[in-house]
Formats: structure tokens, C-alpha cells, sequence
């Protein structure tokens, strides 16, 4: 079987994929590629997961689809920031909870994870992404803190 990257819509650069060259207008100019695998390189696979950051090399005669890694990255950015929010959340609650106790440490030490937190993602420099082997463990650590097991102990 068979991935098939086409330029569309018309009269733009952006590209789309289908498995069935049935559906390609006949005006739009495409490549055929094997279908996904795990086995294919990270750069090949981002492909076919992040068409919409694809582009062809030369439209009017493509021989291959290139791959904007930093835009992929930005994309990326955007849904940590989402996450980071619900860990944002959670320290926002128990550092409440800690002011009320007046345990001025605690209220430092999670406003120091607020801190890493913010700036794991603001520090991402996404012009540095420029092949999928980037990619590879660029999740920030303190995002995947349970911040509510860490600090539980101490209420």
C-alpha cells in the first residue's frame, strides 16, 4: 500500500495525504511514498503524523516533501503550555494551602517549581529542532512531576 502526498488545496503550498490517488485532483502534482511504519526514520515518519507543517520541495515538480521541524516544535510548545497549565493548577491550590498555614518554606519551594515549570517551556528554542531524532526525549522532566504526590505529605 501506498501514502500519497498532493498539494492541496489548489493554488497553495500546503499539502495533503491519502492512501487512494483516486481522490487527487487531477491539476495537483504529488509523490507516492510506502505506507507508515514504525520502522521508517523519525524524519520520514513526522510525514505522515504532521502533514500539515509538510511542504514539496518544488510544486511544480516535486521530488520530495520536506518537513518543517521548528513549526512542528512550536505546535508542540502550544500543547505543553496546555499541560504545564494543569500542573499550574495544582501548585496554585497547595501554595494557597500552604499561605494559610503560614509555612512560608513550602510556599517558597512550590513557587520554585512554578518557576521551572514556566521556564522549562519559555526556554525551548525551536529553531534547534531540525530533524525528528531531535525530538527524542524533549519533554521538560518537571512536567511529568505529580506535583500533588510530591507535596502531599506536607498538609
Amino acid at each position: 500500500m501506498s501514502i500519497f502526498f498532493y498539494n492541496f488545496p489548489l493554488e497553495t503550498q500546503k499539502l495533503a495525504s491519502t492512501s487512494t490517488k483516486d481522490i487527487i485532483p487531477s491539476d495537483s502534482k504529488y509523490l507516492e511514498f510506502p505506507d507508515f511504519s514504525t520502522s521508517l526514520s523519525l524524519d520520514d515518519q513526522a510525514k505522515y503524523s504532521y502533514v500539515e507543517y509538510c511542504s514539496f520541495d518544488d510544486y511544480t515538480n516535486p521530488t520530495k516533501v520536506v518537513v518543517d521541524f521548528p513549526a512542528i516544535m512550536t505546535a508542540i510548545k502550544n500543547d505543553l503550555r496546555e499541560f504545564r497549565k494543569r500542573s499550574f493548577h495544582s501548585l496554585d491550590a497547595m501554595q494557597q494551602r500552604a499561605l494559610v498555614k503560614n509555612d512560608t518554606t513550602l510556599v517558597n519551594e512550590i513557587e520554585a517549581d512554578k518557576v521551572l515549570i514556566r521556564d522549562c517551556i519559555n526556554n525551548i528554542d525551536t529553531a534547534k529542532y531540525t530533524k525528528g531524532d531531535d525530538f527524542k526525549n524533549f519533554v521538560p522532566d518537571v512536567l511529568l512531576v505529580d506535583y500533588i504526590a510530591k507535596y502531599k505529605s506536607r498538609f
